[in-house]
């Protein structure tokens, strides 16, 4: 249970000098190899196994497990497959199995996914295509002869050219979201260097291939990645959401689905494009895509939408990952609300529970034990006790009026509070940029030391809970689940005014906040 601390973080440097990165783990382990034939395809669910009959200890993935609990970090699931089969599938309270994750910016890697499929399909000629061929119709601001010269392989590799800026707290993005036209926002936007001269990481760009995609195939994204992709491997489970004008999708990300549903995705670069009958990529795009593109200094490189550290994955913000290692036969998929420490120290866990390249020798105590404390990570912990106080008055005052925001980059247009009791509240907020003064958005707050529940954003469970630091005073935290974001805030009350503060655990950084009361 996550405790009331003024920014006290744990102790782990110990356990970090023991191990430092999960992401490497595959990298590390490069001299096993477990090449076997595919003798089944993943359908409604993947094939299980015990971690030894695939060369894993499960003495050591307990030992991981534990640490991963006893350190509390906000790690939400862990699937690995080998071989073709599920050796490790854990869900970590509050996150549950069956629950749509957001995959953030993982979901680059699916459009990168869907750009080679109608490649293959013939319905985009190549990489070297010119990105503005594709808007026919638009009016193009700063339209010279660098943004005439932009190709879709410079939008796959992350080189436009396009000014943009993805620190500090992904300015670019946020001004995207809060464009009534992203598409058009981007095309407009000042080139500041050739294309394909320098890397550039914004999500924003990918975003224009959602539309590339739509222009080419004369549907949208999730209409031809669910007639050319998701159908073929059994993937309709998920979440793709509309953009202001509820036109166009997420193209840079935002995705929800399903971690078992993920990997079938990896396993298709893993079985170089191929799902049992259907080529849907050529091995030529997986390659091309899987391999380095861009070269960064200490072995770092970039693919089409898909990073290239040694092993390939896959990258989302709050700590989203797909990993794939072809030569491994290996796929891992990570799922997170803010989870970073603990992935950079769990590799020595890993490197330990890959033994082999043939199967162990069964081990059903250890088995057992793996069993049960899966069983463990998806409960809660004791909560603390807290005493119950009186509501201060202010509490009633401030309870049910609606607060217009000054502008903020997170997109806050107005907010409320309800106070139901001296154990529950709820904050509401309105982030509708065509309706400044709606409430769209219901947070509910245990006051009584314990998270409280509620459905939230596409039905996704959310959290969340507060308490009075003085009178006038009041600080709350929101865990979003599987919608990733994690906010701490801090809000104070004088007269018709709030005046506070934002942070946002996972990447989006802070603000201040401004207020007033809605008058008639």
């Amino acid at each position: 249970d996550y405790q009331f601390q003024k920014e006290d973080k744990m102790n782990i440097s110990p356990i970090i000098k023991k191990a430092t990165f999960v992401a490497s783990f595959v990298l590390m382990i490069c001299a096993i190899s477990l090449a076997v034939a595919v003798d089944y395809w993943p359908g409604d669910e993947w094939r299980t196994s015990t971690p030894e009959e695939q060369g894993i200890s499960s003495a050591v993935l307990t030992e991981a497990l534990r640490f991963l609990t006893d350190y509390n970090l906000n790690i939400h699931s862990l699937l690995i497959i080998r071989n073709g089969y599920s050796i490790l599938d854990v869900y970590f309270y509050p996150y549950e199995k069956g629950v749509k994750h957001n995959l953030a910016s993982v979901t680059e890697s699916v459009l990168s996914t869907l750009v080679g499929a109608a490649i293959q399909d013939g319905l985009i000629g190549g990489v070297e295509d010119r990105l503005v061929d594709y808007f026919p119709d638009r009016e193009i601001a700063n339209l010279d002869s660098l943004k005439k010269a932009i190709t879709l392989e410079d939008i796959l590799t992350m080189r436009s050219g396009l000014k943009c800026t993805e620190n500090p707290d992904e300015l670019t993005q946020m001004e995207i979201i809060q464009s009534p036209d992203r598409i058009q926002y981007m095309l407009d936007l000042k080139m500041e260097s050739k294309p394909g001269e320098n890397f550039n990481y914004n999500s924003g760009t990918a975003h224009l291939l959602s539309e590339v995609i739509r222009q080419a195939s004369g549907k949208s994204a999730p209409e031809y990645a669910r007639d050319n992709l998701f159908l073929a491997l059994e993937i309709d489970d998920l979440i793709w959401p509309y953009d202001a004008r509820g036109e166009d999708k997420h193209g840079w990300g935002e995705i929800l689905m399903l971690p078992c549903d993920l990997a079938k995705i990896g396993y298709l670069y893993l079985q170089n494009g191929r799902w049992e009958n259907d080529q849907i990529l050529s091995p030529e795009w997986v390659a091309a895509a899987t391999s380095r593109q861009v070269e960064f200094m200490d072995d770092q490189g970039y693919g089409y939408l898909w990073w290239v550290n040694g092993d390939c994955h896959a990258s989302g913000r709050g700590g989203q990952y797909l990993y794939l290692r072809p030569d491994l036969n290996t796929i891992v998929v990570i799922t997170g609300g803010g989870f970073s420490e603990g992935l950079s120290s769990l590799k020595a866990f890993f490197i330990e529970a890959l033994q082999s390249d043939q199967a162990l020798p069964p081990d059903s105590a250890s088995f057992e034990l793996l069993q049960s404390t899966l069983m463990e990570c998806a409960q809660p912990k004791t909560p603390r006790l807290k005493i119950i106080e009186p509501l201060p008055p202010v509490a009633e005052q401030i309870s049910g009026n609606l607060y217009l925001l000054e502008p903020n980059k997170f997109g806050l247009y107005c907010c409320a509070f309800q106070f139901e009791s001296e154990q529950k509240a709820w904050f509401q907020v309105g982030n509708d940029f065509s309706h400044k003064d709606i409430i769209t958005l219901a947070y509910p707050l245990g006051l009584d030391g314990k998270f409280h529940f509620a459905p939230g954003r596409y039905d996704i469970p959310v959290a969340g809970r507060g308490e009075w630091a003085s009178h006038n005073v009041f600080d709350f935290e929101i865990d979003e689940i599987g919608n990733i974001n994690y906010f701490k805030m801090t809000v104070s009350f004088k007269g018709d005014s709030l005046v506070g503060s934002v942070r946002e655990l996972t990447g989006l950084g802070s603000e201040n906040i401004r207020g007033t009361i809605k008058t008639e």
